[in-house]
């Protein structure tokens, strides 16, 4: 396989990662403003900057979670 031909399918692993996570964090906020109202602007950074372990373990504990601190703990 090319130099060329390796880079490209790292870049395209790279994107799918980046979809996923972005995709998560979507998800996660329409999540969080279903259950505790609109997220301030803070909290929508916070989300769209987290890794994807992150952002698994806050979908997580969604479920349970008596406030927006639980799940963000």
């Amino acid at each position: 396989m090319s130099t060329a031909e390796q880079l490209k399918r790292e870049a395209r692993r790279e994107g799918r990662v980046e979809g996923r996570v972005e995709g998560a964090a979507n998800v996660l906020l329409r999540l969080l403003s279903a259950r505790f109202g609109p997220p301030a602007p803070e909290i929508v950074a916070r989300v769209r900057a987290a890794k994807e372990v992150e952002l698994e373990r806050w979908a997580a504990r969604i479920m349970h979670a008596q406030t927006l601190g639980e799940v963000l703990a």
